[in-house]
């Protein structure tokens, strides 16, 4: 839907307060963090980067290396599932499934505790459209509660000793999908009460069947953790994160840093891959930038299945009807610019540039015209001697002309290099943000080489025309003063 009232590069994020370790930030000021999906930075990112670096580059070394295939699920389909479990003892399973889509988001589905007796169970209708492929399923297993026969009943009492084989395949109705890599796992805190998990996908003429089977330790409390995961991808180790620089100060991270970032309430480690000015949306803010993929790819693997999506990040948007979606605020870059430049306290700068070029200029003129005019009511009298060696009224506006002309080109060409100096030096600290603070990322002058060509040019245009106008008036004024011919 995003997509469609957009019109551009979509992707889900991630944009929220986080704790590092122990270490939760200022008041009012935690740490960030941010995922989106890096493999398209380029076009949904922003911000100026050291280095020569590239938003390309940076996001190709946040992101996995291969998308997770999965496996295709056709709208509607009734997916199934069977369990066998050895050992006296029932057990049970209780299936969620993650689903992705083609925006990179992933959805849980969960279904009712299903027993492992061996008959087949049919699943929640968990694809209501198009485009779904599955890329993960956890399977918590628990010892049936009620069961007479088995020495106990209640579900919270000890728990009988031993080990039970189970064995559970979940069957995907279409198309057989292709052979494409699987990784079981045991998910935290208690690994150890799964042993030897496995997992394989076979295609068959009724569709896709994924079998997972692993030892499950019946020992120990009745709520100790015996989750079973199946993922698309392999277990991702240390998520590569970009951190902006005022966080790699404040925590004393650097490249290889490795931190431990809660998600949620799942513990996710992350390895510190690049250290940046600041990262996008988070300006001036101790902040992590992730990939979206690997950030899910690792909740996943711990048995979490809930990935918190914040906000919808669009990358060249050719339309405008996000709002229509009621999906929340939207934000462009054309709202917050105008935000930024268009309020009382901040348009009073805007204003002043762009007054302050015709006052310097009117002022220039202005005084040019003074300094000529006195100039020339003090040489009145050598114009009229001038005049009187038999020179003509042309001849003296020209010497007149060419002198005060001489003297200008050069003191405007000095205006303009402290000008130019003046706007590196001065203009970066008249800019500030809405804070007050110094702006993220840092003002970058921009000196308009058209433009200040063209006024470079047209200021001796409009010097030499108001020089030449003040020299003819003057020089009458003085030839009818002060020079007398007699017949």
């Amino acid at each position: 839907m995003v997509r469609a009232a957009t019109g551009g590069e979509v992707s889900p994020a991630i944009d929220r307060g986080v704790a590092v370790g122990q270490w939760l930030g200022g008041a009012g000021d935690p740490p960030r963090l941010i995922a989106v999906d890096t493999t398209r930075a380029e076009t949904l990112l922003r911000g100026r980067l050291n280095d020569g670096r590239t938003w390309h580059a940076v996001g190709a070394g946040l992101a996995p290396p291969a998308r997770a295939a999965g496996v295709p699920v056709p709208a509607g389909a009734a997916l199934s599932l069977v369990g066998n479990a050895t050992g006296t003892t029932p057990l049970t399973v209780t299936p969620r499934l993650l689903f992705q889509d083609a925006t990179g988001l992933r959805t849980p589905c969960t279904g009712e505790p299903i027993p492992l007796d061996g008959s087949t169970h049919r699943l929640p209708d968990c694809a209501p459209a198009q485009g779904l492929r599955l890329v993960a399923v956890s399977l918590p297993v628990a010892i049936a509660t009620g069961n007479v026969g088995t020495g106990y009943s209640d579900a919270l009492a000890q728990s009988p000793a031993g080990d039970s084989r189970v064995a559970v395949t979940l069957t995907v109705p279409g198309p057989a999908s292709g052979a494409s890599p699987w990784t079981a796992t045991s998910a935290g805190p208690a690994p150890g009460q799964l042993g030897a998990p496995a997992v394989a996908l076979t295609g068959t003429s009724s569709g896709t069947e994924l079998r997972m089977t692993t030892n499950v330790a019946l020992k120990g409390p009745p709520d100790a953790a015996r989750n079973l995961v199946a993922t698309a991808f392999p277990a991702p180790g240390p998520v590569p994160v970009a951190v902006s620089s005022r966080f790699a100060d404040e925590v004393g991270a650097r490249r290889g840093s490795r931190l431990d970032l809660p998600v949620g309430l799942t513990p996710v480690q992350v390895s510190v891959a690049e250290v940046l000015p600041a990262v996008p949306s988070a300006p001036g803010a101790a902040a992590v930038l992730a990939d979206f993929d690997a950030l899910s790819r690792a909740l996943a693997v711990s048995g979490d299945f809930d990935v918190p999506v914040d906000a919808w990040w669009v990358g060249h948007p050719a339309e405008g009807d996000a709002a229509d979606l009621r999906l929340g605020s939207v934000t462009t870059r054309a709202s917050e610019t105008v935000r930024l430049t268009g309020g009382p306290l901040r348009a009073g700068l805007p204003a002043v540039l762009r007054l302050l070029v015709p006052a310097a200029v009117l002022l220039m003129i202005a005084g040019i015209v003074l300094h000529v005019t006195f100039d020339l009511r003090a040489r009145a009298v050598e114009v009229a001697r001038l005049r009187g060696l038999g020179m003509t009224r042309r001849e003296i506006r020209t010497v007149l002309l060419g002198q005060h002309i001489g003297i200008l080109l050069p003191l405007l060409a000095a205006g303009a290099v402290v000008g130019a100096l003046a706007t590196r030096v001065v203009a970066p600290l008249l800019v500030r943000s809405d804070a007050g603070a110094a702006p993220v990322p840092e003002v970058l002058p921009v000196w308009p080489w058209a433009a200040e060509a063209a006024l470079l040019a047209g200021l001796p245009a409009g010097c030499a025309l108001a020089v030449s106008v003040v020299v003819v008036i003057q020089a009458r004024r003085a030839e009818s003063a002060h020079l007398r011919v007699t017949p």
